[in-house]
């Protein structure tokens, strides 16, 4: 896999310099026209909203919410219109797409979408609700990748099945000793 990712033709090494550079131009931009006003105040160290310096962040943040958007969509239609799932029923296809879309959205970060919405001080809920989803994206990652992933209980399955095994095999071999 790094062999891949950094084989003299591979577009990870093209995008990598673009990844730092963009971010470098946008807060070189806003610092230099807000004069560093607004890069936070005596209470805390963030971005304020009183020249709507707070864009610069979440500007580009629903920007690649958006595109992470358009991927989950085109995703979950390439499974759902893939051969494995054509004679399924409509039930079981919507399952499945459910299940993707649960299993893709808390690793592409659709969560932003809520942070922009916190920034109104009169919608608490979504503050809220993205301090609670920020805060449960590893569990959910954790849940969906490892604990409901079909391969995984599979393999913990066999593991299991092998660790019993060995424990009758040397309780056989123990008992078969005593007089």
């Amino acid at each position: 896999m790094v062999v891949i990712i950094f084989n003299k033709g591979s577009i990870i090494r093209k995008l990598i310099p673009a990844c730092w550079i963009i971010p470098a131009v946008i807060v070189g931009v806003s610092a230099g026209t807000t004069g560093l006003k607004g890069y936070g105040n005596h209470q805390f160290c963030w971005l304020t909203l009183e020249s709507n310096l707070i864009w610069a962040f979440i500007g580009p943040a629903l920007l690649v919410s958006l595109i992470n958007l358009i991927i989950i969509i085109i995703t979950v239609y390439k499974i759902l219109t893939s051969t494995g799932l054509a004679a399924k029923t409509l039930q079981t296809k919507y399952k499945t797409g459910l299940k993707s879309i649960c299993v893709i959205l808390p690793l592409f970060g659709v969560t932003w979408v809520l942070g922009a919405f916190s920034l109104n001080d009169d919608l608490v809920m979504f503050q809220y609700l993205f301090a609670i989803c920020n805060s449960l994206q590893g569990l959910f990652i954790c849940l969906f990748h490892c604990f409901l992933n079909e391969q995984v209980r599979l393999g913990y399955s066999h593991y299991q099945r092998r660790r019993h095994a060995g424990r009758m095999d040397l309780k056989l071999s123990t008992e078969s000793t005593k007089y």
